[in-house]
């Protein structure tokens, strides 16, 4: 082998390794703040649509910082599926807007470093469209609602179309009926992703 060849062979080995280091050090600062990847583990916080969580200073994880909030920057990912604010007593509320997933960093001014972060998850309060459910098809005891991400899913029995039809307006006047996922099967037929036309079944 030339000399020429080795020389090319450990340029690129140097350069191989100065590459690995740049992506480290980049993924351990973000906006000057020193992530501390190896020590910050993320949690979750879920919420639903239009609610909100209030959390203290200790059930975030952030009591270092109660004798110095001015040093507190908190940023959202998204700030249509989450908001936050401060409240008295050294609390936070945060606020579902949107259903989605986001996430909340929680870092120190002072010390350009990131103390806490959390997984934001807010989903559709489906409590009252299941009480809903219940109260017009009191018979109909295999109808199953989940939140799924930004949607929800139907799924389980119905005994007949009307009732199936009944089922999807209902949903629709809680979400938007391109955010109804319908596995709901009707008579012992799987009806996968059904459209419900209300026209069409008013005939």
């Amino acid at each position: 082998m030339s000399p020429l060849i080795k020389f090319c062979k450990i340029v690129s080995h140097v350069c191989v390794l100065l590459l690995l280091v740049v992506v480290h050090t980049s993924a351990r600062n973000i906006n000057g703040l020193d992530n501390d990847l190896d020590t910050v583990t993320p949690d979750k916080i879920e919420l639903f649509v239009g609610k909100s969580k209030i959390k203290s200073f200790e059930e975030l994880g952030i009591q270092e910082l109660l004798k110095d909030k001015d040093e507190l920057v908190i940023q959202i990912g998204s700030a249509q599926i989450a908001d936050w604010k401060f409240l008295p007593d050294d609390k936070i509320l945060i606020i579902g807007k949107k259903a989605g997933v986001t996430n909340i960093t929680l870092s120190w001014k002072k010390k350009k470093k990131i103390v806490r972060y959390f997984d934001i998850e807010v989903k559709y309060d489906l409590s009252r469209l299941k009480q809903d459910l219940h109260r017009m098809m009191p018979h109909e005891k295999d109808i199953k609602v989940m939140a799924t991400n930004d949607s929800i899913t139907l799924y389980g029995k119905v005994s007949n179309t009307g009732h199936l039809a009944q089922t999807m307006a209902l949903a629709q006047s809680y979400v938007p009926k391109k955010k109804i996922n319908n596995f709901l099967e009707v008579g012992g037929i799987h009806q996968i992703m059904l459209e419900v036309k209300m026209a069409e079944m008013s005939r």
